[in-house]
């Protein structure tokens, strides 16, 4: 199991450069064949894109237990747990549902955004 340290690649899990940032460096290792151990230690800031697309995206590829295997987060703060943990538990749902479910959920999304006025 191959250790990240977040911090050597990005101040804080903000936004969705860093996002790509950390899944650049995931995807050359998992592509080696190893596991990886992503290490939170003084990242305090963190949303929810952040661990879509540097994390939970793997799960489009991958089975849940294969990403459960092969990727382990650590040392993140109570808030970026609780975080982490939703986005995990949604991909899990969406990646693992049929397409037709997916596109429904899809499109759900793209009708609440079009309420609220806001463009993809």
């Amino acid at each position: 199991m191959i250790l990240i340290k977040t911090k050597d690649y990005v101040s804080e899990g903000f936004s969705y450069g860093d996002g790509e940032i950390i899944c650049s460096v995931i995807d050359q290792i998992l592509e080696r064949g190893d596991s990886v151990t992503v290490d939170f230690t003084d990242i305090d800031s963190y949303t929810a894109l952040f661990f879509k697309v540097s994390l939970t995206e793997h799960l489009s590829s991958m089975t849940k237990d294969e990403y459960d295997s092969r990727i382990r987060v650590e040392n993140l703060s109570e808030l970026g747990d609780l975080v982490y943990n939703q986005c995990y538990r949604t991909a899990v749902k969406f990646y693992s549902s049929t397409p037709e479910e997916q596109e429904m959920y899809i499109q759900s999304i793209r009708d609440m955004m079009e309420e609220l006025g806001v463009s993809e």
